[in-house]
């Protein structure tokens, strides 16, 4: 028989125990006590397993997601709804979707990550071009799209990723440079909000970028095979009818980063949003005072992002968000705002777990992040009337709403405001 270990989240002694500890590293499946749905119509939630494999998750089914190469236990996976626009996701070769520049695709040439033999080769032709695949996408002045796609290297080692055309539709024509031999962006260019490459394991990694749309019409999303590290946007070259990489599952969504891959066939498939909450606050709950932790890990730090927190409208409520630079605590009482909100300028980083406390008690607030300065507000009153713990969601509505991406670690409730030492303590 096989052991499952999972590495548990430090609990650190305090005069007052925790009267809801929910722990997501010590177990693979939700605590009774949690609500839990996600409502896809179709398999498309994904998420890298304890040997780094990506599998799906039927619908209301929960995530517990692995560091692909690492095989590391990252937690509860939380994430906002998602549209992946881009269609034949795992197959370059159909000529509908997808467009040869100067360059030869194969099918199912090579195992991809989720364990199929369904990775694509894509190798340059011997002309003097550019050379790559190209996909249409529509996309809508002001938003922001991510463009993300897995690759391992072959016979060559740099991918350039590109969005825009003759539409003008991306000003700036943004790019980014991926080397697949050392797992680093070498180079970018243009205008992009952001850009990374992630170690997905078994020499594959997912190269990603983001940019903003300057105009509402079809464009393009480009695979370019670079010769060089510091290989310029679209540039041309003589080919050499011989070398290329790998590739598999691509994604264009709105948003500013990639969220979990979304497998698309013939037209464009969404995946719902993870909503996580506790709504029995008997018997662990005090309304007079109390202490709220979170433990996680974030893809990217986007604003807006709600933890945890407790309450019932957002008119009443105590929650953990960001707002960049900071990370906050908000506290709502009869439609007023209690606290400043009291801040903390931290950055997380990307699958690094980081911990927050906050202290809620009349005339006495109290936020700490990681065992630093305690931010205090001496004025305000409690949150009325809570109803629900939001896990990874707003706690203001039984829908949820606000949740980001994120793994989530562990929630910890102390029915007592702890002292400020007491909260450097259990964040550290």
């Amino acid at each position: 028989m096989t052991v499952r270990r999972f590495p548990r989240s430090r609990q650190v002694a305090t005069p007052y125990p925790a009267t809801l500890d929910l722990n997501f590293l010590g177990r693979d499946t939700l605590d009774l006590r949690i609500t839990f749905a996600r409502a896809d119509a179709t398999t498309c939630a994904t998420y890298f397993d304890s040997a780094g494999v990506l599998q799906t998750a039927a619908a209301n089914i929960p995530r517990f997601g692995y560091n692909p190469a690492t095989l590391e236990l990252k937690g509860f996976l939380v994430e906002a709804t998602a549209q992946n626009i881009a269609i034949r996701s795992e197959d370059f070769t159909n000529g509908v979707a997808w467009v040869n520049q100067n360059s030869n695709d194969a099918a199912d040439q090579t195992t991809a990550p989720d364990g199929t033999v369904t990775a694509d080769s894509l190798v340059q032709n011997g002309a003097t071009a550019s050379h790559g695949i190209v996909g249409t996408i529509v996309v809508v002045s002001g938003s922001t799209y991510t463009w993300s796609v897995f690759a391992k290297q072959n016979t060559s080692t740099v991918l350039q990723l590109t969005f825009g055309n003759a539409n003008s539709t991306f000003t700036g024509l943004g790019y980014a440079n991926f080397d697949l031999s050392t797992g680093v962006v070498s180079a970018t260019g243009g205008t992009l909000v952001d850009y990374d490459i992630e170690n997905c394991g078994n020499g594959w990694f997912r190269c990603w970028i983001s940019a903003t749309a300057t105009a509402s019409a079809a464009t393009n999303n480009w695979i370019v095979i670079a010769n060089s590290t510091t290989y310029t946007r679209l540039a041309s070259y003589l080919g050499d009818d011989a070398s290329g990489f790998f590739i598999w599952g691509a994604q264009v969504e709105v948003g500013a980063f990639p969220t979990s891959y979304i497998p698309t066939t013939s037209s464009a498939v969404t995946r719902a949003a993870d909503v996580a909450s506790v709504n029995t606050l008997s018997p662990w709950y005090n309304a007079t005072e109390y202490t709220l932790y979170y433990e996680g890990i974030v893809q990217t730090n986007s604003n807006g992002i709600v933890y945890t927190g407790i309450g019932d409208t957002f008119d009443n409520t105590a929650y953990f968000s960001r707002t960049a630079p900071n990370q906050y605590v908000a506290v709502r009482s009869g439609g007023n705002s209690q606290t400043g909100p009291l801040t903390s300028n931290f950055t997380p980083t990307i699958n690094v777990p980081f911990k927050m406390a906050a202290g809620i008690k009349a005339n006495d607030f109290a936020l700490c992040i990681n065992g630093g300065t305690v931010a205090t507000d001496t004025s305000g009153a409690v949150p009325l009337s809570a109803v629900r713990l939001g896990i990874g969601n707003a706690p203001w509505a039984a829908s949820g709403g606000n949740q980001g991406q994120q793994w989530i670690r562990r929630i910890a409730y102390y029915p007592t405001r702890l002292s400020n030492t007491d909260l450097q303590a259990i964040t550290a």
